[in-house]
């Protein structure tokens, strides 16, 4: 996640980043999170739901 955060950013030094970048960076970070949560559950159903046929 962290590499995911420094590429959404746009920044090489967090030090000096613009707000404005750290909360894109931030923001981005927390969709992929999400969309892996997600895909992590669809994996699990489908696991689940294949083992009751």
């Amino acid at each position: 996640m962290d590499a995911v955060f420094a590429l959404a950013s746009a920044t090489t030094d967090i030090a000096t980043a613009r707000p404005a970048a750290i909360a894109a960076g931030m923001h981005i970070t927390f969709a992929v999170a999400g969309a892996l949560i997600v895909v992590a559950l669809a994996i699990a159903i489908r696991d689940e739901l294949a083992t009751l046929v």
